[in-house]
C-alpha cells in the first residue's frame, strides 16, 4: 500500500481487517514498512544576510496560505479566535487575498513565497487533520531561503524529531489566544525573533523525490514477487495535500 494522505483522506483503513491485507505499506506514519515524508531538514552553514535589516524591513505580522476552508482539524476556527488579538493575512481560497494563479500551490512558489520572506514574520503551518505522524510539505517550503518563522500545529511530534528553536509549536499554549500573544510578544522583540530566525535558517528544507519512492517501492517489490501477495479494494481521495 502506498500513499501519501492522511488517514482521514483514506477511507478503508480504519477496518479491523486492513493490516493482514498488506505485504508492505509506504506512508507516512513512521511505523511503515517504508516511511515516507514529505522532506527533510538538513545542517548548513548560516547564509551570511542582513538579519537585523530583514526583521526592520517586515510590514506585516503572520500569513497564513490556505485553499481548504473546513477541516477535521478546526484550524479555521482556531484562527479565527487568533485574528481578535493579532493580524493574520488569509490568502486563497479561503479569502480575497490571492498570490500566485489561484491560490498557493507549489508552482506559485516564485510568487508567494518571496512575498511572505519579505513582509511577513510568522507563517501558520498548520495541518487539516490531527494525524499521528504527519506533517505536509508546507513545513519543508519554509526552511528554502524563506525569512519567516513557521507556527506549526499537528499530529505530529514536532519536538521529538525537529531541533528546538526553529519553530512555535501551538501546542506549547492552552489556548489560541495564549498563542496570539506570545507571537505579539516575538514578533516584537527583535533581538529574540533575529536569534530564532538565524537558527531556523542554519537549516536547509529539502522535499521528497518521487522517482525515488518508487525506486525504493519497486526494489522491494522484487523480493516478495514470488509471495503469495494480497490485496484490498481501499477508496482513496487523491487530491494533492491541501494546504
Amino acid at each position: 500500500m502506498y500513499t501519501y494522505d492522511p488517514a482521514v483522506k483514506t477511507y478503508g483503513l480504519d477496518r479491523d481487517d486492513v493490516g493482514s491485507k498488506f505485504n508492505l505499506t509506504l506512508t507516512y506514519q513512521l511505523d511503515a514498512s517504508y516511511p515516507l515524508v514529505f522532506g527533510q531538514l538538513r545542517r548548513r552553514k548560516l547564509p551570511e544576510k542582513a538579519y537585523d535589516k530583514i526583521y526592520q524591513g517586515k510590514t506585516n505580522h503572520t500569513a497564513w496560505f490556505v485553499s481548504h476552508c473546513t477541516t477535521w482539524s478546526k484550524r479555521e476556527i482556531y484562527v479565527k479566535r487568533m485574528r481578535k488579538l493579532i493580524p493574520v493575512d488569509i490568502y486563497g481560497g479561503c479569502s480575497d487575498r490571492k498570490c500566485g494563479v489561484i491560490h498557493y500551490r507549489t508552482s506559485d512558489n516564485s510568487l508567494c513565497l518571496p512575498m511572505l520572506s519579505k513582509q511577513y514574520k510568522f507563517y501558520l503551518a498548520f495541518e487539516n487533520s490531527f494525524c499521528k505522524d504527519y506533517i505536509s510539505e508546507k513545513f519543508f517550503k519554509l526552511f528554502q531561503e524563506v525569512d519567516v518563522i513557521p507556527v506549526v500545529r499537528g499530529g505530529f511530534d514536532y519536538k521529538k524529531y525537529l531541533p528546538s528553536g526553529i519553530f512555535v509549536d501551538a501546542s506549547d499554549f492552552k489556548t489560541p489566544e495564549d498563542l496570539a500573544k506570545y507571537l505579539l510578544q516575538l514578533g516584537s522583540n527583535q533581538k529574540e525573533y533575529v536569534k530564532m530566525l538565524k537558527r531556523k535558517n542554519s537549516l536547509y528544507g529539502q522535499l521528497a523525490s518521487g522517482s525515488r519512492i518508487i525506486g525504493r517501492l519497486h526494489l522491494r517489490y522484487v523480493d516478495v514477487t514470488k509471495r503469495d501477495l494480497k490485496t484490498v479494494d481501499i477508496e482513496t481521495d487523491h487530491t494533492a495535500p491541501d494546504e
